[in-house]
This record gives structure tokens, C-alpha cells and sequence, in this order.
């Protein structure tokens, strides 16, 4: 609605003619395009301006001209809005990479943020859209997911499956471990152990 009223304002013409002037619709008609340019979708483009009447080959201006107008913009901003959603996507996935790659170092959202060269915000607001999380939490549940096979598949001890996957402080991975788990490090090995020994 505010789209069609700024457009319906600036085609209202100060000399009373019910008709907008051919060359500020030709602007107006321009800026749509540069606008699907920078969504990618100026393939579609003469398509979006056949659906709404108009032509390369003919440009008419009438009194329903702001309403055609409206037409080509909201199309082209709803291709805005997919490429926004897809270039977010894509971000996603590149900061998933680098906590998997990562997570055994000390890694945080400042390093992430300067390592991709994103800002703190942006990061924060790409994980909420997208994965419905945050930074920290895809980052805890990947050490610990990391620490659950350690601690099925090993016999290492708790304070080094810690160090092995980014958490150097014992207590903080079995205060972590206990949160997301439910259960402390050592509870879940002897219950998976006790798994083991029944299936074998």
C-alpha cells in the first residue's frame, strides 16, 4: 500500500492532467529495472512489464499507468526479498563451515565476524532467520554432539575429549554436557557402555 501511494504521488501531475508524463515513467520504469539487476531477475523483466502492459515497443501513459507501475515494482521487490533470503542462506552456510572446521580451537563470534568479515549484528541476525538459533548455541551443540562420540568411541578422559573439542575447562564442558544432555559426561559413557555390552 505505501508502495502504490508513493507511486500514485509521484505520477500525480501539478497541472491537473489525469495522465503521468512519459519520461517519468520511463525513470520510474528504469529504477525497476536496476532493482531486478541487483535481484538477478532482469531475465524476468520483460515479463513483469508485459504482465503489467507494458512494451519495448509501446509505453502507454493513462490514468491507470501508477497501478501498472505499482505492478513491475512490487514483482520486482518480491524478487529483492528471495534474493535477500538466498544470499542468507548462502552466509549460513558459510559460518556453519567455519564453527565445523573450527570448533576444536578458540573460536567465538569475534573471530568468526572477523575471519568472514561480517559484522557481530549481521552474524546474530543470520543464524536467527535461517537456523533458528544463535552463534554460541550452533557452536555449543556442535563440541558437544563432537564430545558424545568422542566419549562412545574412546577411552579418553573427560578432561581431554574437553580439550579436543574447544572446551579446555573440565567443568565447563561438564556443566555444558549436563545442560544440553541432560546427563553429565561420565553418566552418558557408562550408559552407552552398558548399551554396548547388552547388544554385544
Amino acid at each position: 500500500k505505501e508502495t502504490e501511494a508513493t507511486l500514485h504521488a509521484l505520477c500525480a501531475p501539478k497541472d491537473g492532467n489525469p495522465v503521468p508524463r512519459t519520461g517519468l515513467v520511463q525513470a520510474l520504469l528504469f529504477t525497476a529495472w536496476r532493482m531486478a539487476c541487483h535481484a538477478g531477475i532482469e531475465e524476468q523483466y520483460a515479463g513483469i512489464l508485459e504482465n503489467a502492459g507494458f512494451r519495448s515497443d509501446r509505453m502507454p501513459v493513462d490514468p491507470d499507468t501508477a497501478q501498472r507501475l505499482c505492478q513491475v515494482f512490487m514483482a520486482v521487490m518480491d524478487g529483492l526479498c528471495s534474493d535477500v533470503s538466498t544470499q542468507e542462506e548462502k552466509l549460513y552456510a558459510r559460518l556453519t563451515e567455519y564453527i565445523h572446521s573450527e570448533y576444536q580451537k578458540d573460536i567465538s563470534l569475534d573471530s568468526a565476524s572477523e575471519a568472514l568479515s561480517m559484522s557481530l549484528s549481521y552474524i546474530g541476525r543470520v543464524f536467527r532467520r535461517v537456523g533458528n538459533t544463535s552463534f554460541l548455541k550452533y557452536l555449543t551443540e556442535v563440541r558437544i554432539s563432537a564430545a558424545k562420540q568422542l566419549l562412545t568411541t574412546s577411552d579418553l578422559p573427560v578432561n581431554e575429549i574437553g580439550r579436543q573439542v574447544g572446551i579446555d575447562n573440565p567443568n565447563t564442558l561438564i556443566r555444558t554436557f549436563k545442560k544440553v544432555v541432560g546427563v553429565t559426561p561420565g553418566q552418558f559413557r557408562v550408559a552407552n557402555q552398558k548399551i554396548d555390552s547388552q547388544n554385544g
